[in-house]
């Protein structure tokens, strides 16, 4: 149990929802019935993680006890 879990929180929204959402908007431009059928391409999955790198890990507040780096590979 943690006594702060808006670190936590902002992580799960702005790398989670962000990449889910970056994902929706390459299938629905690309015609894809679904956004986990674009996923496995090599540069797709390259253009989500270069986004939650320069983009949106640089908005995160320090988050104990998390490796980023780990966390966004799942």
């Amino acid at each position: 149990m943690v006594s702060d879990v808006h670190p936590y929180e902002m992580m799960k929204i702005r790398l989670l929802n962000a990449s889910h959402q970056a994902l929706c908007y390459i299938a629905c431009s690309s015609a894809t019935a679904t956004p986990t059928r674009r996923w496995p391409t090599p540069n797709i999955r390259a253009l989500v993680e270069r986004m939650m790198n320069d983009e949106v890990t640089p908005l995160l507040p320090p988050v104990p006890g998390i490796d980023l780096a780990q966390y966004k590979r799942r």
